[in-house]
């Protein structure tokens, strides 16, 4: 259970992104704890015009990872101390499913004995993405959640400034996550939807044509497999993401492949960018990535080592802004396929003293 008299910063610290595991989900439940905590009127707002649990009355106790003896540890639960002292047990699901098949019915069975025992009104939860049905819980969305937010601390009064400016904060987090939307389609966002679309043909041809020449060059380093493209549209960014594998440089790093990847990197910048170099194939404990002298002589190549996402990472980095600052599509694609090679020479003829295979 964490202590619901933490600050928010201190809640939001207890679950840093890891090297193999990012835990945003727990990071959310924290966020919306501490909004609901200090925005008690809010909080009584949604739990009974969004969430439809009439008997809410007063400021809620908000608790998070509550264990429940032979059940499991409920996201985050809201005690009202007033009226009937309503309870509302709410799982939380950002991307993930459930944890396990029987998981809400094993808090609905709970939750009926407390509200025998007790003579308690209370109330499941179950609030995801798009808000899936999933008896015996009540069913709701980020999307309504934050909607409904929105517009009670636009409508807040004089005395609720306190309130309104921390819900407000907590929307924006919202949007920021693509987990809600508070302002209209409109015929400038059309406009600009058109002009992403050109820009993605231009974008396409740059980074297609870059990939042929180099795929062409790097046969003929024998390298053992040849150039492989994934081209996806991210659901949580609305861009194009373009990632292509080739062979790790000349057989040097085992178990590695020379990674090429347009996306966002928010430890880098906020702006699109190409990052180059080398990706594990799945975390190894030995290899090119614990030779830290080698590393820190990379770094002064111009590359950044980045360990998350399930697997150590060594990228150099350019911004996608830099192309769109040459005029002409074939210095575009030179511009690229420099940058590309380059780094992938600097990896061939730079292994590590040692390699070690994993």
């Amino acid at each position: 259970m964490v202590d619901p008299k933490l600050s928010l910063f201190q809640r939001l610290h207890r679950y840093p992104r890891l090297a193999h595991y990012d835990p945003a989900e727990n990071r959310l439940t924290e966020a919306l704890a501490a909004t609901l905590s200090a925005a008690p009127r809010a909080a009584e707002h949604i739990i009974t015009h969004t969430w439809g649990c009439s008997a809410a009355h007063g400021p809620p106790r908000c608790t998070t990872q509550v264990h429940v003896p032979d059940t499991g540890f409920v996201d985050l639960q809201l005690e009202f101390s007033e009226g009937t002292r309503c309870l509302v047990w709410v799982e939380i699901k950002r991307d993930a499913g459930k944890s396990g098949a029987d998981q809400l019915e094993r808090y609905s069975r709970a939750l009926n004995k407390i509200a025998t025992r007790e003579g308690r009104q209370t109330r499941l939860i179950y609030l995801t993405r798009g808000g899936t049905p999933h008896a015996p819980a009540h069913p709701a969305s980020w999307m309504n959640l934050g909607q409904d937010l929105h517009a009670w601390a636009e409508e807040a009064h004089a005395d609720e400034r306190h309130d309104s400016a921390m819900v407000q904060e907590f929307v924006r987090f919202l949007v920021e996550e693509q987990l809600t939307v508070t302002h209209a389609l409109t015929p400038e966002g059309i406009d600009a939807l058109k002009g992403a679309r050109e820009a993605r043909v231009a974008l396409n041809f740059v980074i297609e044509n870059a990939l042929e020449s180099l795929a062409k060059n790097w046969r003929t380093l024998d390298c053992d497999r040849n150039l492989v493209r994934q081209v996806t549209l991210d659901d949580k960014y609305p861009t194009l993401m373009w990632r292509a594998f080739a062979a790790q440089p000349d057989g040097a790093y085992p178990e590695c492949d020379f990674d090429i990847v347009l996306d966002l990197f928010p430890e880098v910048s906020d702006d699109l960018q190409f990052g180059v170099g080398l990706v594990e194939r799945e975390p190894r404990r030995e290899g090119p990535f614990s030779n830290e002298t080698w590393l820190i002589a990379r770094e002064s190549d111009g590359f950044r080592w980045l360990p998350y996402d399930g697997s150590q990472r060594l990228y150099r980095f350019m911004p996608l802004r830099k192309l769109g600052e040459i005029g002409e599509l074939k210095e575009q694609v030179e511009e690229l396929h420099s940058f590309i090679d380059s780094a992938y020479a600097a990896l061939r003829d730079n292994p590590p003293p040692v390699p070690r295979a994993i």
